[in-house]
């Protein structure tokens, strides 16, 4: 499973998941972690999970916090949304519509596994397919083509 985080700044969980659900995402019950978990009614394969950012969830993690924080400028988020990508999709466009939905309405920005938080990414960044440090957003299949050719060598 590959994963997307975005960092939404100023505005409550429920307003979150309010527009989650103006774009077709359900509450899901039963099914216990930190935050809200939801499910598309048609978008398979992505699985949402919607919390009030907590600092504390940087607990023992300080080089990453601090990567966070460059990353954003020092903008304090005060909602996360994880999406769990599963392997049976590709995901590149149902990531990018999630990101639409999400960063046109709400300031913030997402990361995702393959930069982790080095870069955070706007949605003018993603929009343009930008790249940093030769990776676009969410671009698993580059990121495995250097995985290989690195352990290849």
């Amino acid at each position: 499973m590959r994963s997307v985080w975005f960092y939404l700044v100023g505005l409550s969980r429920p307003d979150v998941l309010a527009c989650l659900h103006r774009h077709g995402f359900h509450l899901i019950e039963g099914i216990t972690t930190r935050g809200t978990n939801l499910r598309h009614e048609t978008v398979k394969g992505l699985y949402v999970s919607c919390g009030d950012y907590f600092s504390d969830m940087w607990k023992g993690l300080d080089e990453e916090f601090q990567e966070l924080q460059r990353a954003i400028d020092g903008l304090t988020p005060t909602v996360h949304v994880s999406v769990g990508i599963s392997g049976n999709i590709a995901g590149d466009s149902e990531v990018r519509w999630l990101a639409r939905c999400l960063l046109e309405e709400y300031p913030g920005f997402s990361f995702n596994d393959f930069l982790v938080y080095t870069h955070a990414w706007p949605l003018a960044e993603i929009n343009k397919d930008e790249k940093f440090d030769g990776l676009g957003f969410f671009d698993y299949r580059s990121h495995f083509e250097r995985t290989r050719a690195r352990n290849d060598a």
